[in-house]
């Protein structure tokens, strides 16, 4: 007997809703990062992610529906499962409605098995008026309906206007594409090549549609499964995340300073692009962000070009460095990467969190200009004007010793690209004001 029309067995159905609950639930006690929770190995890996990412989402519209049957939740696992429960209901077409009830409900008796009938009557509940309640939700409040903060998409109406803010809330609930890069992407070669051998061990890829430098893989397929990872064929990156290593143009034989690395990718790109007579010092704050940026330099092969170094960008270096050129792929809100980031919509804060990050952001630009290299990318992947060109003037305004070469915005909208801004500074020689 199986439990879904993804084929799993009953007891494999009811074994991920259970794992995805507890990860819901672990979110919504903590605001734990349930991304980071699903970077473990575990069975029906697609369909755990897929629920918990979706459930994250959509918590907002999903907390409307339900509680029109329910007033209260009794506890936060049988919350999540509720969640889980609706989002199989309203947005997952690939689960038949039988199996999301009762792998359901099954699940709750794992949590508290009095609960089960409260469960079942309410997910039934959402069955029955599914229409029409989806009919209601298409008629309220763009925020509301699209399941994202008030003051997020106030922020965006007026930065963008209502048309592109449409767009953008509907690019953040759809379920992203995994995307991989040859290194560097701007050889086509590598990447037609790398795109035939991924097809011939009977795989889906094919070139992006808007950068060629990026390949598409199919739904479902792990990067760490497709040949070619293994020996640093490849890495796993967005093509948003190129527009700042093209924005630097590193060139061969130079010195670049990648000053927030970790994961790495971006370190990566530069680390080909430089060759084996460049340099790249890849450094960040935080040792367990640095693992797997030691990891990926030594996966790709680049450990005889790539320092990796523990170092905080608003600090001024231990040791002298002189770079050709510095990225600075700063932290930030994620707003523009709100598809991959589920829970980053319900973590933003205009008031606080987000004055602090560009009280940090410009600290770091500010902090790489007096290293005296030629250039400077600064980049985010954020699509808030206070963190893109609000720093970009700010710091215009405080240092003379640089100018505006060029910036750019891709906004997540109905292109397959996340959302990401970038801005070059290049030295003019000028000396900065006071």
């Amino acid at each position: 007997m199986t439990s879904a029309k993804h084929g799993l067995p009953r007891k494999q159905g009811v074994a991920s809703r259970i794992e995805a609950a507890k990860i819901v639930a672990k979110w919504l006690q903590s605001t734990s990062f349930p991304d980071r929770a699903l970077e473990r190995d575990f069975p029906d890996h697609a369909f755990v992610t897929d629920m918990v990412l979706g459930a994250v989402r959509r918590s907002r519209a999903l907390s409307w529906a339900i509680e029109r049957y329910a007033r209260k939740y009794p506890t936060p696992e049988i919350r999540a499962l509720l969640l889980c429960g609706a989002y199989q209901l309203l947005y997952m077409a690939g689960v038949a409605d039988y199996a999301a009830i009762h792998a359901t409900v099954e699940a709750s008796w794992r949590f508290d098995e009095r609960l089960a009938g409260f469960v079942n009557a309410v997910l039934r509940n959402i069955l029955r008026n599914r229409d029409t309640l989806l009919d209601e939700l298409r008629s309220q409040p763009l925020a509301l309906r699209e399941s994202h903060p008030d003051v997020l998409v106030d922020s965006w109406m007026r930065a963008y206007g209502p048309a592109k803010t449409i767009e953008i809330c509907a690019a953040d609930n759809a379920a992203p594409s995994v995307t991989i890069t040859a290194l560097p992407f701007t050889d086509a070669e590598k990447t037609a090549a790398l795109v035939e051998r991924i097809n011939e061990a009977g795989l889906k890829a094919a070139v992006h549609p808007i950068e060629p430098g990026a390949i598409v893989i199919g739904h479902g397929a792990r990067p760490s499964d497709l040949p070619g990872f293994a020996d640093g064929g490849f890495i796993v990156q967005d093509p948003s995340t190129l527009l700042s290593v093209r924005l630097l143009a590193p060139r061969e034989g130079e010195t670049i300073l990648d000053a927030c690395a970790a994961p790495g990718g971006k370190t990566l790109q530069i680390a080909a692009l430089v060759g084996p007579t460049g340099r790249v010092i890849a450094a960040d704050a935080r040792e367990d962000r640095l693992v797997r940026l030691r990891a990926n330099v030594e996966r790709a092969g680049f450990g005889d070009r790539v320092t990796v170094m523990r170092a905080d960008a608003k600090a001024p270096p231990e040791t002298p460095l002189h770079p050709d050129a510095i990225l600075l792929d700063v932290p930030c809100s994620n707003t523009g990467v709100m598809r991959r980031r589920a829970d980053a919509r319900w973590r933003f804060d205009p008031r606080k969190a987000l004055k602090a990050i560009c009280i940090e952001q410009l600290a770091i630009l500010e902090n790489a200009s007096r290293l005296g290299a030629g250039r400077i990318v600064y980049s985010t992947c954020s699509i808030q004007p206070e963190e893109d060109d609000g720093i970009v003037r700010a710091f215009l305004a405080r240092n003379k010793g640089y100018a505006l070469e060029r910036s750019e915005l891709i906004l997540p909208d109905d292109s397959p690209r996340d959302g990401a801004f970038a801005a070059l500074f290049v030295r003019t020689g000028a000396d900065k004001a006071e």
